[in-house]
């Protein structure tokens, strides 16, 4: 039994002690799809067949049958990786500037003049252990978790020079987001008027 990332690929090995099969099949049964069958194809001179699933996207069950045997059944489950599906930012400027809260939908970057909060709204794929967002330093920025949206995480910054922050994500098993996305806030010094 196995746990898989959905949308990899899945290489199944019989290894044979004895005499060899004449055939080995990989019967297949995807969770509420009719079975599939697969020959396993032979390595060589060793005792070893395989056959290969080149894309697992729902869990599954699986059975070697060789001659007139079959082995136990085998359980793989899918699992995804924490992703950010979308990222908003809300920028409250410093009273003085007469401008109004702005929501940046979709966003990842954003320019800012100093004395501006941004709230970063983070929504996720699924239900995670934590979210924070990282300095290029290492210092760690956790996100809230909204009480009543699971997949909404957000936090407020008050950014004092401009940064890039990388954000983590972490489910409940301890998996990471892959590829961390990337927020850069570009703060522009409030200067006296010339």
């Amino acid at each position: 039994d196995v746990e898989l990332e959905r949308g990899s690929s899945l290489l199944v090995l019989a290894r044979f002690r004895d005499e060899l099969p004449n055939r080995v099949t990989l019967h297949v049964t995807p969770s509420g799809e009719k079975p599939e069958t697969t020959p396993f194809e032979k390595s060589l001179d060793d005792p070893v067949f395989g056959a290969r699933l080149p894309r697992v996207v729902s869990n599954l069950e699986y059975v070697v049958e060789y001659d007139q045997h079959r082995s136990r059944s085998f359980q793989v489950t899918v699992f995804d990786l924490p992703a950010l599906v979308r990222s908003d930012l809300v920028v409250r400027q410093p009273d003085y500037t007469g401008k109004p809260e702005e929501t940046l939908e979709n966003a990842y970057d954003v320019t800012v003049v100093e004395g501006s909060e941004v709230t970063v709204i983070c929504r996720v794929n699924k239900p995670l252990a934590s979210a924070a967002l990282t300095r290029k330093a290492g210092e760690s920025i956790p996100l809230s978790r909204d009480p009543q949206d699971p997949l909404k995480w957000t936090v407020a910054l008050s950014p004092q020079q401009s940064e890039r922050l990388f954000l983590e994500l972490v489910d409940d098993r301890g998996r990471k987001n892959r590829d961390p996305d990337q927020f850069r806030i570009n703060v522009v010094p409030n200067k006296p008027p010339t």
